[in-house]
């Protein structure tokens, strides 16, 4: 890694969980069904809706990395803050979108507000 660079691929804890083409393990489906649930009908409705039954897309990959972060962040399991004045790296292609860009959106919104 070049100096100032902090690699936040898969095994890391920066990295993303939901693996596009895989599927989702029971703890990410709890996790999503209750974060986009947020209540026990809701909940429900997540699981019966069939977004757990297909393998994952990018844009799922994304929005859920999304949810997990900054469930994260918020409950201190996690601070942002160690990534500031870095660069980011990660095994992605710099021609797609990538949760590195997320953690870069994330640390750009706190420095803004």
């Amino acid at each position: 890694m070049p100096a100032n660079t902090v690699y936040v691929g898969r095994p890391t804890k920066w990295g993303n969980p939901f693996k596009v083409g895989g599927y989702i393990n029971a703890w990410g489906k709890a996790f999503i069904a209750i974060q986009k649930g947020k209540t026990p009908d809701g909940v429900r409705k997540v699981y019966k809706s069939g977004i757990f039954d297909k393998a994952i897309t990018l844009k799922q990959s994304l929005e859920w990395y999304k949810m997990l972060l900054d469930f994260r962040i918020e409950n201190k399991n996690l601070n942002i803050e160690e990534l500031r004045g870095k660069d980011v790296a990660c095994f992605c292609s710099l021609s797609s979108q990538c949760h590195a860009d997320i953690l870069i959106e994330r640390l750009w919104h706190k420095t803004v507000k």
